[in-house]
């Protein structure tokens, strides 16, 4: 087996990091090592936590890094990178809890795919909290891997992928100034250099972490934000020579799979946004023409999402679905917002750099 090396950055993560290092130990003991130290090393980095995340950490056989400041998730991870010692990191998030037959099947994937460079895990359906908040947020994370039916993407996610410690290397590992998008930069320097990353579905983790109405609505503006500003930084660029990439930055930003399977998620952006305007508009102008216009809006966005609302109900029945697609009409219209300022603070910064707003 391959020496592997656990990474987890955690960041008051004191409700959640204890579950999630019992989940990478059974993990371990799963795979039965004759001499855990030497086959397998678990690195915790803590990033100057406020709680009792140090507390939890110390008791545990790990590996401890500790800042004496909050440097970002990115620096933690390239911080455990640069003082591990397996040919294999296994980068996880402190808010997940890892299958136990995880490494094992870790292992199996790199012998099996000797070519592959990364592989990327995925989240399980479930979730530890049942509320439309944290449903909505799991469900469409794991219909969006369903969708995908190739082996190898274009994209990576933080939350559970491994890496050949010598590519991570010869790519500089993550960009610390792309604060909540760093994978998906990450991802799109791996492609560029002619990496593959296999896509695994049964490398799974399970999200242990709740969302509040309101603290999903501001985690999905600050990522879909973050998002835009790296499409438009990169798409935008005046150099010709990098017209490929980015064309192929524009397709990993939003997605580990190909663009055209994101029109649904697109669509819906748009269409959230004209039900409010149609909704506006009824209360100004009283024109029975609103009427029908919005609920014929309303059965396109419910039809466009069907199959996710479908696999919602099949599991969590009929009122969960309602409550979800509630939250998640909410997400598609916070998104909308968050498009549209990225785009107009980009637009501000280069008319800004041209001079027309200098006096």
């Amino acid at each position: 087996m391959n020496k592997i090396s656990v990474i987890i950055p955690a960041y008051n993560a004191e409700k959640t990091i204890e579950k999630c290092l019992e989940s990478v130990y059974a993990a371990i003991h799963t795979v039965k090592l004759s001499d855990n130290s030497k086959e397998c090393e678990v690195i915790v980095v803590d990033d100057c936590s406020t709680d009792n995340t140090v507390e939890i950490i110390k008791d545990s056989p790990s590996k401890v890094i500790r800042f004496d400041k909050h440097l970002g998730v990115s620096t933690a991870r390239n911080t455990g990178a640069k003082q591990c010692s397996g040919g294999i990191i296994l980068f996880l998030d402190s808010d997940v809890i890892f299958i136990e037959d995880g490494l094992k099947e870790l292992n199996e994937s790199f012998e099996k795919y000797p070519d592959t460079d990364v592989i990327q895990g995925v989240y399980t359906k479930d979730t530890t909290f049942q509320n439309p908040s944290a449903l909505s947020r799991n469900y469409y994370k794991y219909y969006q891997t369903s969708k995908i039916t190739g082996d190898y993407i274009s994209g990576i996610n933080s939350c559970c992928f491994a890496i050949k410690k010598k590519v991570f290397e010869s790519v500089k590992g993550f960009d610390p100034a792309w604060e909540r998008v760093e994978d998906v930069e990450l991802g799109w320097r791996l492609v560029k250099n002619g990496y593959k990353i296999l896509l695994n579905k049964r490398l799974q983790v399970k999200h242990n972490k709740y969302y509040s109405f309101i603290g999903l609505l501001k985690a999905d503006f600050k990522k879909v934000y973050a998002k835009m500003k790296l499409l438009l930084s990169t798409y935008f660029q005046r150099d010709a020579s990098r017209k490929g990439e980015k064309q192929a930055q524009a397709k990993i930003t939003f997605s580990l799979n190909k663009m055209k399977d994101m029109l649904a998620e697109f669509s819906s952006v748009f269409l959230s946004g004209l039900i409010i305007m149609e909704i506006i508009g009824l209360a100004i102008s009283r024109n029975f023409f609103f009427y029908y216009l919005i609920p014929v809006s309303a059965a396109i966005f419910i039809l466009l999402n069907l199959n996710f609302l479908i696999l919602i109900k099949r599991d969590k029945g009929l009122m969960v679905t309602i409550k979800c697609l509630f939250v998640y009409y909410f997400e598609m219209l916070i998104a909308q917002f968050a498009i549209l300022k990225a785009i107009y603070d980009y637009s501000l910064k280069r008319y800004y750099k041209k001079g027309f707003f200098r006096v």
